[in-house]
């Protein structure tokens, strides 16, 4: 199964994390029904971050990553995140973390601060944030943040 996230940036330039099950993460699930790619991430962003919805807006495409889960039995299952570039315009950042999801840290981390979460953070996180700190990246968010 796919599921979809977002790199979500402030005004401060700053990225959203979430802690979840002892390691640093972007947000991320799976889609509900006949649900888009787009959609989900936007869902998911706002379900386990708190953030509001009508300051969210997906920017655009970023890239897909590929990561193993275990399976109930054990057995390793191969997934696809599809990655959003997204853009929070409120002034509050205010978050709440979905507990249910296990998520117990939400926070807005500098840019120039992100290496670091990204070495105690799950695989596609530290391949996506690498991603952000790519000079192809930063002229892209120029670009699609003055849009």
């Amino acid at each position: 199964m796919n599921t979809s996230g977002g790199i979500v940036l402030n005004r401060n330039s700053q990225v959203l994390l979430i802690f979840r099950k002892g390691k640093w993460d972007l947000p991320k699930g799976k889609p509900e029904f006949n649900e888009s790619p787009k959609i989900t991430a936007k869902r998911e962003v706002v379900e386990e971050t708190g953030i509001s919805s009508e300051h969210l807006f997906v920017r655009s495409f970023l890239a897909k990553t590929t990561y193993y889960k275990k399976s109930s039995k054990g057995k390793l299952k191969e997934r696809t995140a599809n990655w959003y570039l997204m853009y929070y315009s409120n002034l509050c950042l205010t978050t709440k973390p979905q507990l249910e999801e296990d998520i117990s840290i939400i926070r807005w981390v500098d840019i120039d601060q992100i290496e670091k979460y990204a070495n105690f953070g799950r695989c596609y996180m530290k391949k996506m944030v690498s991603f952000l700190l790519s000079n192809k990246f930063e002229a892209h968010v120029a670009h699609q943040l003055s849009i």
